[in-house]
């Protein structure tokens, strides 16, 4: 993924939540949860009160030694970037992290829903096509092998039970012929 795709769908998960939560979340909450990667609704439904606590207890150790060089450091530690290892979150955050726990929680992640059915309906698609080419292909050796000429049908698609077949499904495939004779009018298994 890259970093512009990454930061917009950052964008779009706060832009969101700020939406349905009617409250502003700060740019520290904000870069902390990137830090933590909890910016995306898969992760950030899993906060409670002792996640919390180990967020805190990231900030003070490992994030203070990461932005040791950076000189906006409220816009990572908030109203205590002056003492960042003495860093914690205060009632008004705590409330906030909780609440949009909740919130992601209650919600079903759709954007995942819908991505996976957008692949799932293409796979089909390209499978169907491989299939309908496979039988295609089986049916022209089958009317070459016969001194008759190739009768085009209306009836090209894959029907359920072979489709299946293609799916992997049911192990064997059959194949039918068509005939024009009067005696044959029924589908021959070859």
């Amino acid at each position: 993924m890259s970093k512009n795709n990454e930061e917009e769908r950052r964008t779009k998960f706060w832009d969101k939540l700020e939406l349905k939560l009617g409250a502003f979340m700060p740019l520290h909450i904000r870069n902390i949860f990137k830090y933590n990667s909890l910016d995306n609704p898969r992760s950030s439904r899993f906060i409670e009160e002792g996640t919390i606590s180990d967020i805190e207890e990231f900030l003070r150790t490992t994030m203070t030694k990461l932005l040791e060089n950076i000189e906006d450091k409220d816009n990572y530690f908030g109203v205590q970037h002056q003492q960042p290892e003495n860093f914690k979150f205060n009632h008004g955050d705590k409330f906030l992290l909780i609440t949009l726990a909740e919130h992601v929680r209650s919600k079903p992640p759709i954007i995942t829903v819908a991505k996976v059915q957008k692949i799932t309906y293409r796979k089909k698609t390209q499978l169907e096509f491989c299939a309908f080419e496979e039988i295609r292909k089986l049916k022209n050796a089958l009317s070459s092998t016969s001194n008759k000429k190739r009768k085009h049908y209306k009836d090209d698609t894959l029907s359920e039970k072979t489709y299946r077949r293609m799916m992997g499904m049911e192990v064997s495939i059959e194949v039918t012929k068509k005939t024009n004779n009067k005696n044959d009018r029924m589908n021959e298994v070859v």
